[in-house]
């Protein structure tokens, strides 16, 4: 399935690309947001995550539909009482429809801590700390500068290290626009 989103999302950007021009200076094409999420399924910790993000809109199609975006996020992973830091890098192709935005997203993530609860009868360990993100989100324009949304997001290290537990969560997403 992933392999299949991910397969998508690359001839996303091909559309985009070969559709694109310089970007409508009339449309905010810069956003700062915040992400809460929980994982999807029962874990064997209580986790969340918690972003800070940056996003910038650096192209978009003649009809000023489609897009092309990059971010950067910096924020937490929580697992029971411990925390880790996590840096990502992201491309974000999508589609503007009426009030809403419907994007896909991958990139890069670094977790400055990798192994949660070690000396507890339940670990999590992610294996390493570069690992992978993909996911799809859909935002609705509340107004020209405040959105509110869902993300959901899925990060693994696609079998890079001994351990690959992968999270998906699902993720609240609220951005300003400029």
């Amino acid at each position: 399935m992933y392999r299949f989103i991910t397969l998508l999302y690359f001839l996303f950007i091909s559309a985009i690309l070969h559709t694109a021009n310089a970007t409508d200076t009339s449309m905010p094409n810069n956003s700062i947001g915040l992400l809460y999420g929980e994982p999807t399924s029962n874990q064997n910790k209580t986790i969340y995550t918690y972003d800070i993000e940056y996003q910038n809109v650096f192209m978009r199609s003649d009809s000023k539909r489609f897009f092309l975006g990059a971010g950067a996020t910096i924020g937490q992973i929580s697992v029971d009482n411990e925390r880790g830091e996590r840096f990502s890098l992201y491309l974000t192709p999508g589609i503007k429809v009426g009030s809403f935005t419907f994007a896909l997203i991958g990139g890069g993530v670094y977790l400055t801590k990798t192994v949660f609860g070690e000396n507890e009868l339940h670990t999590k360990d992610y294996g390493g700390h570069f690992q992978f993100k993909i996911g799809a989100n859909a935002i609705f324009h509340a107004t020209k500068h405040w959105t509110l949304g869902y993300q959901f997001e899925h990060m693994s290290n696609w079998n890079n290290y001994s351990h690959n537990p992968a999270l998906n969560t699902h993720n609240i997403v609220v951005q300003y626009l400029f």
